[in-house]
């Protein structure tokens, strides 16, 4: 595929999880208390910081227009605004400051039209009248009736919210409850999904399959490092848009996401609908309620991976039978392949990915870098290398040990 080119540039955060990484329990160490502020686009076109997703409600801003005579498009109209008497929503209230006049998304952004619609929601790319910025805006389909529906669709709020800052997951903004249905503002990422180009222009070739295993692995790490699990990594999304000719990849939809503990606040992980069976892993399949929620997510990206390079998914699950990657290189037929192991225990972390995709890219000339970096990148993981490698011997004297 010659449409496009696709680079990944490494940054000083990446060298620095890389120390943090454990070679002997191929995990990386990650802060407990992760930066959960977000940036918030207001109403106003300003940009407020909050803390934590315990206090979304706050950042769910509540606009106090009265005008009720705007119109949007399809899916988007202006609704009456509802009476105190009216029960259609079991007179339930809702969280304080978390509804909006129901003229928010057509008296605040403008030029909109349609990206996409599924099973959870439509999406619109628009403008902002404040900042003159364009931005995608999701509307739920689920309508909310009471408390129970309102936090099962604040989970993606929550979700969106919490990762630390990264290029390779989608960024959040705002968002609002108007007659029912949660409206989402997050960046727009104007070149479509991973799945849209493969059916452009065909499946990916080796360079462009290691970039992607790059940024998204980059994208998981982060998420996993914020006590997210994302449930429904697949091309279809792994969004994409292009920064100075170069194709950047960011993870979006979080509407299946999940807290990867208990202790994870507001974000209570109440979704418990799957995600799409040909990325979903064994254990998911067998038991929704499967704790190992990491190696769901590696698994359905290293499906995504075999998906965009020509494979199949539903094929190989059923055959275990990869031949399908054979016009690959060995290093990435084995890292698919490992992946997507049917035991959880033998797929790599997140940023195991990241470091072996690092380090191929390094040794390729791929790894768009400057020169300080690139030496200090290739000393940690030369580190972390050597270091494995004596984890594993120490192993194997421990098992011939009397």
């Amino acid at each position: 595929m010659d449409g496009f080119v696709l680079s990944t540039r490494m940054d000083s955060d990446v060298v620095h999880d890389a120390a943090a990484y454990d070679p002997r329990t191929n995990t990386t160490r990650c802060s407990a208390s992760t930066n959960d502020s977000w940036l918030r686009h207001s109403s106003a076109g300003r940009a407020s910081r909050w803390s934590g997703p315990g206090s979304v409600e706050r950042s769910l801003a509540l606009n106090t227009s009265n005008d009720t005579t705007a119109q949007g498009p399809e899916g988007f109209e202006a609704s009456p605004r509802r009476s105190a008497t009216d029960d259609s929503t079991a007179n339930y209230s809702g969280v304080v400051g978390l509804y909006s006049s129901p003229d928010r998304f057509v008296t605040e952004y403008e030029d909109y039209h349609e990206l996409g619609r599924g099973d959870f929601g439509t999406v619109m790319a628009a403008r902002s009248t404040s900042d003159g910025q364009p931005y995608a805006v999701k509307r739920s389909l689920r309508s909310i009736t009471g408390a129970t529906e309102e936090q099962h669709l604040l989970q993606e709020v929550y979700a969106l919210s919490t990762p630390s800052s990264t290029a390779h997951v989608l960024r959040y903004f705002d968002a609002w409850i108007d007659d029912g249905h949660l409206y989402i503002v997050t960046e727009l990422v104007s070149a479509g999904s991973v799945s849209s180009l493969v059916t452009e222009d065909g499946p990916w070739g080796e360079d462009k399959l290691w970039h992607l295993a790059l940024q998204a692995a980059m994208g998981v790490h982060a998420l996993h490092c914020s006590n997210v699990a994302h449930l429904d990594i697949k091309p279809d999304n792994l969004l994409c848009r292009f920064d100075d000719g170069q194709l950047v990849v960011k993870i979006g939809d979080f509407g299946l996401a999940r807290p990867l503990d208990a202790g994870a606040g507001a974000f209570l992980g109440l979704n418990d609908d799957e995600g799409d069976a040909r990325y979903l892993c064994p254990e998911l399949l067998r038991d929704p309620g499967s704790p190992l929620l990491k190696e769901a997510d590696m698994y359905a990206l290293g499906m995504s991976l075999l998906d965009v390079a020509g494979g199949d998914p539903r094929a190989v699950r059923t055959t275990g039978d990869y031949s399908c990657l054979a016009h690959l290189s060995p290093q990435l037929r084995d890292l698919i392949e490992r992946m997507t192991c049917r035991q959880p225990t033998g797929r790599p972390t997140a940023f195991a990915v990241v470091r072996e995709a690092s380090w191929c890219l390094l040794q390729r000339g791929e790894l768009e870098c400057d020169d300080a970096t690139r030496r200090a990148l290739e000393a940690r993981l030369e580190t972390i290398d050597s270091l494995a490698a004596e984890a594993r011997a120490l192993e194997a004297a421990l098992d011939n040990s009397p």
